[in-house]
């Protein structure tokens, strides 16, 4: 795979990262701005742009800008955009494509083309939040993939995390993981089923996706400002500061007294220390661990087969954490840094599923453990077809020997891999398999013919030897 595209996708935010074979492995931001940018989108001409100003423009109701986007795409109506009137379920696709014809013309520099040009094979990934619904996830589905993305993946990013972690033996013998975001100010609970690695369903939780400290850390770095206010109109900095706030209470500082950049584009200094809301206690949310308890009890989920796995902001706050250990089961805290090694994984998949793509194949699996490895080739063996299995390393030794077939990749194959298998190619190049089966198949030829050439031997000498011309 030479590149990539990620859009990590919620209902409020959207974010794009492209990979690169000359780059290493791992997903770079577009850019600064493009990292996290609002789920607003404003066209007007050919002014096309996902991001704050579109924000903006919608909250001040200019007609040609929408928020709320999956809502706007269900309604009827349409929209122009470089002179062209389109259906308002494109606005999306449209908005998306724009961004990936700037990848084309500043990351690669036109190296592969423009976008049209590699539209249907281009690896085009989306990873969707918890906040957004299943008829929402098809919709981003088919919409690209009618329009021209072929070589599409939409993922959920529970799931992904529970791949991870089964990996990392984390959820040895757990049976469901509950994956608990913070999307604005809502808190969201996935269900997953951790052998299969599925969704099982999605708990939404209104209004509880806010520390309820952060109202009273704005109150105080309000009152910090001094004379300074009087220039600010408290309700355009709420924003500004509650952003502040969240950061510092999710962070191990004692104090903040640092400058920020208000609405007027004036930098003032901002004070607040963990000493001023000790009068603010962490305190546990009755509502909170008993709608989660409701949800396992729905789903029959008992305690002791679950690991509720707090994620991103979640995962950095006393106070979620707090009322999430109060729940019962165990908690599993993924850091920013597992936030990384969830997107390292993804790259591993995307990477097998673009292969799978290119080569024809209509299903893969991708970051199996070595009794995932086992478990996959049970779904073949049995049946009336011969099971191959390839593989390199010391993980790949069970499957080898379970396979009818297990091939080990010579030059770099594990010396336990080699001996489990049956054949053993000198240079590790795939490409091999294509000469080992022909290699195989004369010899089958060879073997046939030497068996169809003795017995006709003997059935001659027989036949001789009946009417006494020659003797046994």
């Amino acid at each position: 795979m030479k590149y990539a595209v990620l859009i990590e996708l919620s209902r409020s935010r959207l974010s794009f990262r492209y990979y690169r074979d000359d780059a290493g492995r791992f997903f770079l931001p577009f850019d600064e701005k493009s990292e996290s940018l609002p789920l607003a989108i404003y066209c007007q001409g050919n002014d096309l742009q996902i991001g704050q100003y579109a924000l903006e423009e919608a909250e001040k109701h200019n007609p040609c800008a929408w928020k709320d986007i999956f809502d706007v795409v269900k309604q009827k109506g349409n929209f122009v955009c470089r002179g062209i009137t389109m259906g308002m379920n494109e606005l999306l696709l449209v908005a998306v494509k724009k961004y990936l014809d700037d990848f084309f013309d500043r990351i690669l520099v036109r190296a592969k083309g423009g976008l049209e040009a590699n539209i249907s094979s281009m690896p085009l990934i989306f990873l969707l939040h918890s906040d957004i619904e299943i008829n929402d996830r098809l919709f981003v589905r088919k919409s690209f993939y009618d329009g021209g993305f072929v070589n599409l993946a939409v993922w959920d990013f529970g799931s992904e995390i529970v791949k991870r972690l089964c990996g990392e033996h984390k959820l040895d013998r757990k049976k469901y993981a509950l994956t608990v975001f913070a999307e604005g100010s809502n808190l969201y609970v996935d269900a997953i089923d951790v052998k299969q690695k599925t969704i099982l369903r999605t708990l939404p939780l209104q209004g509880k996706g806010v520390d309820p400290r952060i109202d009273y850390a704005v109150d105080l770095m309000w009152q910090s400002l001094g004379y300074q206010s009087y220039a600010l109109v408290r309700e355009n900095e709420t924003d500004i500061l509650r952003r502040v706030a969240a950061t510092f209470l999710q962070s191990s500082r004692i104090e903040f007294n640092d400058p920020v950049v208000f609405s007027d584009g004036v930098e003032r200094i901002v004070y607040l220390s963990r000493n001023q809301l000790e009068g603010r206690s962490v305190g546990i949310d009755v509502a909170i661990r008993g709608s989660i308890q409701n949800f396992m009890s729905q789903l029959n989920i008992a305690e002791q087969d679950c690991a509720i796995i707090a994620c991103g902001a979640v995962s950095a706050s006393d106070y979620f954490l707090t009322n999430l250990r109060n729940v019962g089961p165990e908690v599993i805290v993924d850091s920013d840094n597992g936030y990384q090694k969830t997107l390292a994984s993804i790259l591993n998949e995307a990477i097998a599923k673009d292969v799978a793509f290119k080569v024809g194949l209509s299903e893969y699996k991708a970051s199996l453990l070595p009794q995932d490895k086992v478990y996959a080739l049970d779904e073949y063996l049995g049946s009336d077809n011969v099971v191959c299995f390839v593989g390199d390393g010391i993980n790949d030794a069970p499957a080898l020997m379970k396979a009818d077939i297990g091939i080990s990749m010579g030059a770099l194959g594990s010396d336990a891999a080699i001996e489990a298998s049956d054949i053993v190619l000198m240079h590790d190049n795939l490409g091999s398999l294509i000469n080992a089966k022909m290699i195989a198949k004369k010899t089958m030829r060879i073997v046939y013919e030497n068996i169809v050439f003795a017995l006709l031997v003997k059935v001659l000498i027989l036949i001789l030897s009946a009417f006494g011309i020659t003797n046994m």
